[in-house]
């Protein structure tokens, strides 16, 4: 749920579609369809709100065609959260009620979908049967910036998290970001790391300096 729907989807690390395995895809679903089913849409600063609104009505636009084109990509709305009450004084034109999308298998829907960024809360689950197929297909993907991978094996999951190729991985964690530890992707999602002592050393500048003669010790006495 955080992973995918802290600031109403709106996060470059939000995960853009959950592969959940066959044997458990049914179960899956299911509650997550009831967790989606329960959200509220309101005012942030209700405390009985779980879910704000889109930046803007074009994202909110955006967000609905994303809707339609998964649905036509093989897609079948199984949940959604209620609509923004019509009594509320705040305007609708920026809330989108989240909601889920389901496709039994991965393969059978629009692959160019799949790496669409959605950016919002529009929730797709695919299911898949064979793990190896399933990194390959992902690491087709031209962005690269963030994955999860969630098993009882954690080292099982850990090897998963290693062939993914993003610049940051969450192992049975739905929040992978942190300010001490360095942030950033590879491929289309960009060079270089933000965060940590590594994220430092994207501000600097490096001098390289070949030296024949006297040591530094000497420069350090005053020697010309």
């Amino acid at each position: 749920m955080i992973a995918k729907l802290r600031n109403c989807g709106q996060s470059c690390v939000a995960a853009n579609v959950y592969y959940v395995h066959d044997d458990l895809y049914g179960e899956f679903v299911e509650r997550f369809a009831e967790r989606v089913g329960s959200l509220k849409l309101g005012d942030p600063f209700d405390e009985e709100t779980t879910v704000g609104p889109l930046i803007n009505a074009e994202r909110r636009s955006a967000i609905e065609e994303l809707r339609d084109r998964a649905v036509a990509a093989g897609f079948e709305s199984v949940a959604s959260a209620p609509s923004l009450d019509g009594g509320s004084v705040l305007s609708s034109d920026c809330f989108f009620a989240p909601e889920l999308l389901a496709a039994p298998s991965y393969e059978k829907v629009e692959a160019e979908l799949l790496r669409t960024e959605i950016f919002g809360p529009l929730v797709l689950v695919a299911g898949f049967s064979d793990l190896d197929l399933l990194v390959s297909a992902l690491n087709r993907n031209p962005l690269g910036l963030a994955g999860y991978v969630f098993s009882r094996d954690v080292a099982k999951a850990a090897r998963v998290a290693t062939n993914l190729e993003v610049g940051i991985s969450g192992i049975n964690e739905g929040v992978a970001s942190a300010a001490n530890v360095p942030m950033g992707g590879v491929k289309d999602s960009g060079l270089g790391r933000e965060g940590g002592p590594v994220g430092m050393e994207e501000f600097l500048e490096t001098q390289y300096l070949a030296v024949r003669g006297r040591p530094f010790s000497a420069w350090a006495l005053g020697g010309e």
